[in-house]
């Protein structure tokens, strides 16, 4: 199993966002082009691996790539594969195997719930420098991830990355800019 395991979430400034993910082997880097309804994925991907399904599906529009991400859970473990596919008009029928496999890691459930909350709260902490908010920030999906992270993992309020959300009262569902 892969040890460093790394997830990043930067907001870019004239729309979108860059997706770093990684670990000892190696890492990959993907552009969101709908940062906020990406993100959503990500967290509700994670979400879906505390319920009875083995495994998750979701894709971050590229325009025109997909980058399709599948998560499959065995028991704390969780399997990572990464494939783009060139169009996705042409790829949302088409199996995992038909994309390109860009990257791929084994890692703890814990520990990729960890980084993806610490990403995200990140994201949801407000501009230091007044500037305007970005789009509607997954307040919902990361609550909800935090919730079953909690339960699921014996996770308290000090655990890494599943603290609280701080926020001002006027940045409430914002995505502060990056």
């Amino acid at each position: 199993m892969a040890e460093d395991f790394s997830f990043a979430w930067e907001l870019r400034e004239h729309g979108g966002a860059v997706c770093r993910v990684g670990d000892a082997g190696g890492g990959a880097a993907f552009v969101a082009r709908r940062p906020a309804d990406a993100l959503a994925d990500v967290l509700h991907g994670l979400c879906g691996l505390y319920g009875p399904l083995p495994g998750e599906r979701f894709f971050f529009d590229g325009e025109p790539v997909e980058i399709r991400w599948v998560l499959r859970r065995e028991g704390p473990d969780v399997d990572i594969a990464v494939y783009l596919f060139p169009d996705m008009r042409d790829s949302l029928g088409l199996p995992d195997t038909a994309g390109l496999l860009v990257w791929r890691s084994r890692q703890r459930r814990r520990r990729v719930v960890h980084a993806v909350l610490a990403a995200a709260q990140a994201v949801l902490e407000p501009p230091r420098d007044g500037s305007a908010p970005h789009p509607p920030f997954p307040a919902g999906p990361l609550r909800d991830l935090r919730r079953a992270h909690r339960r699921e993992d014996g996770c308290g309020p000090g655990c890494a990355g599943a603290g609280a959300p701080r926020r001002r009262p006027s940045d409430r569902g914002r995505l502060p800019r990056g």
